[in-house]
């Protein structure tokens, strides 16, 4: 058995556009403390399952890159937060999850894959919704609402990463689609 695990990222290479594909070739995690990485903050990926995903080829223009993923306990928001992680953590990427899923992976000795599209762009400045989590995780309607409401100037970053959400995932399906008839 393997574990593929799918999701968005935002782009911290400039070269990145909305909607490209990313396949981790190595994982990081932030050090909160510091900012800074470490040897054991680099976490290992499976080379065979790498090779395969990297040898898949498509008709429809996808854009495919493998490179360093990079996971954040908040979202990096700012082009300033964008530009720090790719000069410190040199990922090409950033999400909030892999790290914790590789390592449970790692853990229970299961082939691990990370697939991310691109949702953000580097230079793309994203809506900081970060006050609107309750301590479980759950984003409070409520206080979104009055976020927006009181920062109508947020509407327009909404709608965009709301479009592109919509074509990275577009892509992303397209891949695993490609993915799952290939491999069984």
């Amino acid at each position: 058995s393997e574990i593929v695990s799918i999701g968005f990222a935002g782009g911290l290479d400039p070269k990145l556009e909305t909607g490209d594909l990313i396949i981790a070739d190595s994982v990081r995690e932030t050090h909160s403390e510091t900012g800074i990485p470490s040897s054991e903050s680099l976490l290992p990926l499976d080379s065979h399952l790498l090779g395969q995903a990297l040898r898949l080829s498509f008709r429809d223009k996808l854009t495919i890159k493998s490179g360093g993923l990079v996971t954040v306990d908040t979202p990096a928001c700012s082009r300033e937060e964008k530009q720090k992680l790719y000069r410190c953590y040199s990922a090409i990427a950033v999400d909030m999850e892999t790290s914790s899923l590789l390592r449970l992976a790692i853990s229970k000795k299961i082939p691990f894959l990370s697939v991310r599209s691109i949702s953000d762009s580097a230079d793309q400045e994203l809506v900081d919704f970060s006050h609107c989590f309750n301590e479980e995780g759950e984003i409070s309607r409520f206080k979104a609402g009055w976020h927006v409401l009181t920062n109508p100037s947020l509407l327009p970053k909404a709608e965009t990463l709301r479009q592109a959400s919509r074509f990275a995932a577009k892509n992303l399906t397209c891949y695993l689609k490609k993915w799952v008839s290939h491999s069984h």
